[in-house]
């Protein structure tokens, strides 16, 4: 995997350009981190991932979504660990990451260093901590990316991506509008 990865306080993230570039051409990996201040492109993010995951129509078998605050990760990593039904892997969602225990992060830490290739295991939280072990691992075996509202200079390419994705079509004049 290429990406180039923009340094947060020596911790390797990547754009939301980038991460949708990356799922467009890439295998997905077995785990994302996905964090910011722009609940849309997360919300996106998480459809590319299912997109490229999970056959349509077998979303019921092969999906399941936890919570830091509510779960722990004996849960989550057996959910992971499930073999998948009629897909080549499963969707582990983690919502509000940041709320998992120490102790939580430390079993997942070692669930990433050795991933399961039937799933793809998608946190999605608030921050990382470019100290914490769980974030120094999970940059090596998958991908952080810091999600937050589009730049001005980075409008015009979501605004292209937004019209795309309905089957629009927009001028350059209107997106500079």
């Amino acid at each position: 995997r290429k990406f180039l990865a923009h340094k947060t306080a020596m911790l390797p993230t990547i754009t939301p350009h980038e991460l949708t570039r990356h799922l467009e051409k890439e295998e997905v990996l077995p785990v994302y981190y996905l964090y910011g201040d722009e609940t849309y492109l997360i919300e996106e993010a998480i459809r590319n991932i299912e997109e490229r995951v999970i056959p349509s129509g077998f979303k019921d078998f092969n999906y399941e979504i936890f919570y830091g605050s509510e779960n722990g990760a004996p849960d989550i990593i057996n959910a992971a660990q499930t073999i998948p039904v009629v897909s080549q892997k499963r969707l582990i969602i983690v919502k509000d990451a940041n709320q998992l225990s120490a102790k939580d992060l430390e079993q997942l830490t070692s669930y990433i260093s050795d991933p399961s290739p039937f799933a793809c295991l998608v946190f999605i939280g608030e921050k990382v901590n470019p100290r914490a072990k769980f974030f120094i691992n999970l940059s090596k075996f998958g991908a952080i990316a810091q999600l937050n509202h589009p730049k001005d200079r980075e409008l015009p390419y979501w605004i292209q991506r937004l019209a795309n994705r309905f089957s629009k079509k927009i001028s350059k004049d209107a997106i500079a509008f």
